[in-house]
Parts: structure tokens; sequence; C-alpha cells
């Protein structure tokens, strides 16, 4: 509740340390819990700012994230939103696009898949995927593409 709001989040961030404790505890949960999505909300919140940003990157949240959106059976809707929409941030960052970017990361699959499967987190998934290819050496198509009827797809990955 606290970072929803801007003072809130300037109140958490002056708290030592609390960054690097919340992505132990996103990280350390075994299953889909009320508190492991309570910390994924706080960090998403939190991560456009760039101290938060490089101490999750630090942190290997990324790579966390990743292996765990790939097995979205696991996870509730909530993670995978929260989860798509805390990838964008820290991929905004050059130093974040350079984890991303791993051999051993399958990114641009996991977030390919909820381009054209999960409507709630396709922009995301889409916005993401797009700046991780633009520091790949993947070639990116940006014109849009017809997935559904009613939906377009603003990428489009060639590998």
């Amino acid at each position: 509740m606290f970072a929803s709001e801007p003072s809130g989040r300037t109140y958490l961030l002056s708290q030592p340390g609390l960054i690097q404790r919340l992505c132990w505890q996103l990280t350390s949960a075994a299953v889909d819990t009320v508190a492991r999505q309570n910390c994924l909300d706080a960090l998403q919140k939190l991560s456009p700012r760039r101290q938060p940003q490089y101490a999750m990157i630090q942190s290997g949240v990324i790579a966390w994230l990743v292996t765990q959106l790939a097995d979205t059976d696991a996870l509730s809707q909530y993670a995978i939103e929260y989860g798509t929409a805390l990838i964008l941030n820290p991929s905004l960052a050059q130093k974040g696009r350079t984890k991303c970017v791993l051999s051993e990361l399958d990114i641009l699959g996991v977030l390919s898949q909820f381009m054209i499967h999960a409507r709630v987190a396709r922009g995301v998934a889409s916005k993401s995927a797009y700046w991780v290819a633009r520091c790949s050496s993947w070639h990116v198509d940006t014109s849009p593409i017809q997935v559904e009827e009613d939906t377009k797809v603003e990428l489009r990955l060639s590998f």
C-alpha cells in the first residue's frame, strides 16, 4: 500500500536494504503466495527508479522472473501481470537489458507467449520484448501483426 503513493515510495526507498530484502523474500518463496505477490507488487511499483532497478538486477530478480513466468500454470493472473510489468522497467536500463539477453535465459520466448495468449499482460510483454530485442542480435520488426480479430501485437520477432 505504501508503494502505491509517491510519498510512500520515497519513504520505503529511504529504508536501507529494503530492495534486497524484498528481492530475497520474493525469490525464496517456493509457491505463489499472497506474501510473494505483495513483494512483487512493491518491487514493480519501486522499479521505475534507477537505484531500485540496479538493486533488483544485482539480486537476480530478472532471471528468477523469467524462470517463474515460463511456468504460467503455477502462477496466479496477478503474478503474471505484475511479473511481466516488473521485467519492463529494469529492461529499460542498459544493465537490465544486458542481463535479459544472457543465453541461458529465454526471455523473448517467455514474453512472446504472453503477447499471443495473455490478454492482460500483452502490452507490457511486447514493450519488454522490444527493449530486450534492441539490445540483442535478433532482428526486430516493429510493424503491427494481426493475432486475433480485434487485437494487434506491436512486435514481431525473427530468430
